[in-house]
């Protein structure tokens, strides 16, 4: 079709498929050691066209003995995310004093990215 184009390398659901682990705050020695299923929290992102906000999933997240997060899993991606965006997880729910915050990596659900000059067969569409 003729409808407009899309540069954005971010579109459709803009699901988080991974956390960036250089991101990661520092440790919490307050951090109580183990591995916390379903965490959710707070994103810095204003969602794909400001409205509506990114809806934040959820995440499995291991804490050593040092209050150190080594290791962050996606359960459930949300929705609205873009690459770079902070997620904050309250101090309260990793039992430290302070938030840990993470950044997003990769996205998955980005199928409708398309160049906006793109020929098929020499055909500009």
């Amino acid at each position: 079709g003729m409808g407009p184009c899309n540069t954005s390398p971010n579109w459709v659901d803009n699901v988080i498929a991974s956390m960036d682990p250089l991101s990661f705050s520092a440790a919490d020695p307050s951090r109580t050691q183990g591995t916390y299923n379903g965490v959710t929290g707070i994103s810095s992102g204003m969602g794909k066209f400001w409205w509506p906000p990114p809806v934040v999933g959820t995440f499995d997240i291991i804490v050593d003995g040092t209050g150190l997060v080594t290791s962050v899993t996606v359960v459930d991606g949300g929705t609205g995310h873009e690459i770079g965006d902070t997620i904050t997880i309250p101090a309260a729910v990793l039992g430290g004093a302070n938030d840990f915050t993470m950044n997003v990596a990769t996205l998955v659900d980005n199928k409708a990215t398309v160049p906006c000059n793109l020929f098929i067969n020499h055909i500009k569409i």
